[in-house]
């Protein structure tokens, strides 16, 4: 199970009922609708197949639409008190967007406390502290991955405020960061190429396939983009970018099976 440094993903999207067409038959994710506090604008939870919470979808809001916010996947990083953790992050050169608030505070099931920032070069991320009896999140996304122009100022936010580590990095046509949490891998960084100069910081969710080219063409039939074909990603899976119909960018993860 993915390590606790991840406790949720949020998509904001410009069209909520055609993310959750595509991704409820690309991947087989749910929506359930609750009044989520303060956010005026429709917003449904994120269910996995099984029904485990994954999050939130929520539609962009006209004014965010006007301002040609684009639709995107923004993470979740689970701390043991929020407040502080935020503090600490606009310490270390975070943007704070939205003040911690209690999700979801009608709710049948208690929720936890939550902040939305940017981190310094202005990737949006979110700081989560779970309610009381919250179960945690499930194995979806099966990997994050955070598109930066300074890798080294973004890794030392990272591993600053949340205790991870770098693992290894790895150096190509783009060089990898591969961030660790205690021993285990969950997520990586990359150098934005400097063709990339008006692509925004971002962090990209992989959702694991257990056929990637079968799951790439039925996403390009839906309506997805292909961005970056498939190829070996960090810790030895296979992964593949794509931009769903509404430009969301998004990955998909095959992990090779262990023998025996």
């Amino acid at each position: 199970m993915m390590p606790q440094s991840f406790a949720r993903v949020e998509l904001a999207t410009a069209s909520l009922a055609a993310s959750r067409a595509f991704y409820g038959t690309l991947l087989g994710l749910r929506t359930s609708p609750e009044p989520l506090a303060p956010v005026a604008s429709p917003y449904e939870h994120l269910l996995a197949a099984d029904g485990r919470a994954l999050g939130g979808v929520y539609e962009l809001s006209t004014e965010a639409q006007k301002r040609r916010v684009p639709s995107h996947w923004c993470p979740g990083m689970r701390v043991d008190a929020v407040d502080p953790a935020v503090a600490r992050a606009v310490e270390l050169g975070a943007t704070l967007v939205q003040a911690p608030f209690r999700l979801f505070p009608g709710g049948e099931t208690p929720r936890g406390r939550l902040a939305l920032l940017h981190d310094p070069q202005g990737a949006p991320f979110q700081i989560y502290e779970y309610g009381e009896g919250e179960r945690p999140l499930t194995v979806e996304p099966a990997w994050q991955e955070l598109a930066t122009p300074d890798l080294d100022r973004a890794v030392n936010f990272y591993t600053e405020l949340f205790g991870w580590r770098v693992v290894e990095t790895i150096v190509g046509p783009l060089t990898v960061a591969v961030l660790a949490f205690g021993d285990v891998a969950i997520a990586s960084a990359f150098a934005t190429p400097k063709a990339w100069k008006h692509v925004p910081a971002h962090w990209l969710p992989f959702f694991s396939v257990q056929k990637l080219a079968a799951s790439i063409e039925t996403a390009e039939r839906l309506g997805a983009r292909l961005m970056m074909p498939s190829t070996h990603g960090p810790v030895a899976a296979q992964h593949a970018v794509l931009a769903d119909p509404v430009g969301a960018a998004f990955g998909l993860r095959q992990i090779p099976a262990i023998d025996g």
